[in-house]
């Protein structure tokens, strides 16, 4: 699951921390992740 804060972002400027959160559920083992860094990298 993918989720984007949009209340993180301002046009002209760069998102804040927690703009893009990614979720990963296997059965027993859930992991969250900010990954709005990995969008900085274009």
């Amino acid at each position: 699951m993918q989720v984007l804060d949009l209340k993180k972002f301002t046009p002209g400027s760069l998102p804040q921390a927690n703009f893009l959160t990614v979720l990963e559920e296997v059965p027993g083992f859930i992991h969250a992740q900010d990954m709005t860094e990995k969008l900085l990298v274009w």
